[in-house]
Protein backbone atom coordinates (compact mmCIF):
# COMPACT_ATOMS: atom_id res chain seq x y z
CA UNK A 1 0.00 0.00 0.00
CA UNK A 2 0.81 3.36 0.15
CA UNK A 3 1.06 4.07 3.20
CA UNK A 4 3.61 1.44 3.91
CA UNK A 5 5.45 2.04 0.81
CA UNK A 6 6.30 5.36 2.80
CA UNK A 7 6.62 4.34 6.02
CA UNK A 8 9.66 1.74 4.35
CA UNK A 9 11.10 4.51 2.78
CA UNK A 10 11.38 7.14 5.53
CA UNK A 11 12.87 3.75 7.42
CA UNK A 12 15.01 3.33 4.81
CA UNK A 13 16.26 7.26 4.52
CA UNK A 14 17.10 7.40 8.34
CA UNK A 15 18.67 4.18 9.02
CA UNK A 16 20.61 4.71 5.93
CA UNK A 17 21.92 7.96 6.93
CA UNK A 18 22.44 6.86 10.37
CA UNK A 19 25.77 5.27 9.70
CA UNK A 20 26.71 7.05 6.66
CA UNK A 21 26.18 10.48 9.03
CA UNK A 22 28.34 9.12 11.99
CA UNK A 23 31.13 7.29 10.46
CA UNK A 24 31.05 10.16 8.42
CA UNK A 25 31.63 12.93 11.05
CA UNK A 26 34.00 9.99 12.89
CA UNK A 27 36.42 10.53 9.60
CA UNK A 28 35.94 14.06 8.94
CA UNK A 29 37.18 15.11 12.27
CA UNK A 30 39.89 12.82 12.10
CA UNK A 31 40.90 13.97 9.05
CA UNK A 32 40.94 17.79 10.76
CA UNK A 33 42.55 16.62 13.35
CA UNK A 34 45.58 15.48 11.05
CA UNK A 35 45.21 18.34 8.95
CA UNK A 36 45.37 21.42 11.25
CA UNK A 37 45.94 23.89 8.32
CA UNK A 38 42.84 22.63 7.18
CA UNK A 39 40.93 22.78 10.27
CA UNK A 40 42.50 26.22 10.64
CA UNK A 41 41.43 27.27 7.02
CA UNK A 42 37.43 26.12 8.17
CA UNK A 43 36.95 28.17 11.35
CA UNK A 44 38.33 30.58 9.41
CA UNK A 45 35.95 30.61 6.98
CA UNK A 46 32.39 28.50 8.32
CA UNK A 47 30.93 29.23 4.51
CA UNK A 48 32.97 26.38 3.26
CA UNK A 49 31.15 24.02 4.95
CA UNK A 50 29.43 22.02 2.17
CA UNK A 51 32.18 22.11 0.19
CA UNK A 52 34.21 20.93 3.11
CA UNK A 53 32.35 18.20 3.76
CA UNK A 54 31.96 17.16 0.20
CA UNK A 55 35.62 16.96 0.38
CA UNK A 56 36.32 15.40 3.42
CA UNK A 57 33.39 12.75 2.51
CA UNK A 58 35.76 12.11 -0.98
CA UNK A 59 38.71 12.16 1.07
CA UNK A 60 38.01 9.17 3.65
CA UNK A 61 34.22 7.34 2.98
CA UNK A 62 32.38 5.65 5.32
CA UNK A 63 31.64 3.20 2.63
CA UNK A 64 34.17 1.78 0.96
CA UNK A 65 32.99 -0.88 -1.26
CA UNK A 66 30.15 -2.04 -3.08
CA UNK A 67 28.95 -5.29 -4.95
CA UNK A 68 26.98 -5.29 -8.52
CA UNK A 69 25.74 -7.56 -10.76
CA UNK A 70 26.69 -7.43 -14.31
CA UNK A 71 24.46 -7.65 -16.27
CA UNK A 72 25.98 -7.20 -19.93
CA UNK A 73 29.43 -8.11 -20.85
CA UNK A 74 31.75 -5.45 -20.50
CA UNK A 75 35.75 -4.61 -20.95
CA UNK A 76 37.16 -2.85 -18.24
CA UNK A 77 40.46 -1.73 -18.83
CA UNK A 78 41.23 -4.67 -21.55
CA UNK A 79 40.02 -6.57 -19.13
CA UNK A 80 36.55 -8.75 -20.06
CA UNK A 81 33.80 -9.03 -17.57
CA UNK A 82 30.99 -11.08 -18.59
CA UNK A 83 27.38 -10.77 -17.86
CA UNK A 84 26.73 -12.42 -14.28
CA UNK A 85 29.61 -11.54 -12.89
CA UNK A 86 29.56 -10.12 -9.65
CA UNK A 87 32.34 -7.31 -9.36
CA UNK A 88 33.09 -5.22 -6.52
CA UNK A 89 33.67 -1.55 -6.92
CA UNK A 90 36.38 0.14 -4.47
CA UNK A 91 33.90 3.73 -4.25
CA UNK A 92 37.34 4.70 -1.62
CA UNK A 93 39.77 4.50 -4.05
CA UNK A 94 37.43 5.66 -6.91
CA UNK A 95 37.18 8.71 -5.36
CA UNK A 96 41.16 9.22 -5.17
CA UNK A 97 42.00 8.58 -9.28
CA UNK A 98 44.45 10.68 -10.48
CA UNK A 99 42.25 11.14 -13.34
CA UNK A 100 39.46 12.58 -11.52
CA UNK A 101 41.12 14.22 -9.08
CA UNK A 102 44.43 15.38 -9.82
CA UNK A 103 46.77 16.83 -7.03
CA UNK A 104 44.99 14.20 -4.58
CA UNK A 105 44.99 15.95 -1.41
CA UNK A 106 42.58 17.14 1.36
CA UNK A 107 42.02 20.72 0.38
CA UNK A 108 38.55 21.77 2.00
CA UNK A 109 37.56 24.46 -0.21
CA UNK A 110 38.21 22.57 -3.30
CA UNK A 111 34.88 22.40 -5.74
CA UNK A 112 35.85 18.97 -6.93
CA UNK A 113 33.61 17.39 -9.80
CA UNK A 114 31.49 14.85 -7.59
CA UNK A 115 32.83 11.28 -5.58
CA UNK A 116 31.09 8.63 -5.41
CA UNK A 117 31.10 8.11 -1.45
CA UNK A 118 27.24 7.67 -1.67
CA UNK A 119 26.99 5.28 -5.22
CA UNK A 120 25.43 6.48 -8.04
CA UNK A 121 22.47 5.81 -10.04
CA UNK A 122 19.88 3.73 -8.98
CA UNK A 123 21.91 2.56 -5.96
CA UNK A 124 22.61 6.28 -5.16
CA UNK A 125 22.34 5.98 -1.04
CA UNK A 126 18.85 6.62 0.21
CA UNK A 127 20.24 8.99 3.07
CA UNK A 128 23.23 11.02 1.14
CA UNK A 129 20.80 13.91 1.88
CA UNK A 130 20.77 13.20 6.03
CA UNK A 131 23.97 12.27 6.44
CA UNK A 132 25.17 15.46 4.51
CA UNK A 133 23.49 17.23 6.44
CA UNK A 134 23.89 16.03 9.96
CA UNK A 135 27.79 16.16 9.24
CA UNK A 136 27.48 19.65 8.04
CA UNK A 137 25.71 20.66 11.45
CA UNK A 138 28.17 19.09 13.45
CA UNK A 139 30.96 20.15 11.66
CA UNK A 140 29.85 23.80 11.85
CA UNK A 141 29.35 23.41 15.72
CA UNK A 142 33.02 21.82 16.02
CA UNK A 143 34.59 24.91 14.29
CA UNK A 144 32.76 27.67 16.04
CA UNK A 145 33.34 26.28 19.02
CA UNK A 146 36.60 24.28 19.34
CA UNK A 147 39.86 25.73 18.33
CA UNK A 148 42.54 23.54 17.87
CA UNK A 149 42.12 19.36 17.87
CA UNK A 150 44.59 17.08 18.10
CA UNK A 151 44.64 13.08 18.07
CA UNK A 152 45.11 11.84 21.98
CA UNK A 153 45.76 8.34 20.76
CA UNK A 154 45.72 6.56 17.35
CA UNK A 155 42.47 5.49 16.59
CA UNK A 156 40.65 2.10 16.17
CA UNK A 157 39.21 1.37 13.03
CA UNK A 158 36.11 -1.47 12.62
CA UNK A 159 37.23 -4.77 10.81
CA UNK A 160 34.42 -5.41 8.81
CA UNK A 161 33.83 -2.00 7.20
CA UNK A 162 35.42 1.26 6.70
CA UNK A 163 34.78 3.22 10.20
CA UNK A 164 35.98 4.28 13.59
CA UNK A 165 35.44 2.00 16.86
CA UNK A 166 36.82 5.17 18.96
CA UNK A 167 38.74 8.39 18.09
CA UNK A 168 40.29 10.35 21.05
CA UNK A 169 40.97 13.97 20.53
CA UNK A 170 41.01 16.68 22.96
CA UNK A 171 40.99 20.82 22.81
Amino acid sequence: TGESDLVANVILAATSGHRSATQGLALAVLALARDPLQYDRLRADPALLPVAVEELLRWDSPVQFTNRLVTADVEVDGCPVPAGAVVMLALGGANHDPAAFPGDELDVGAARRPHLSFGRGTHYCAGAALARLAIAEALGVLVARVPRLSIVEPPSFTAARRGLESLQVMW
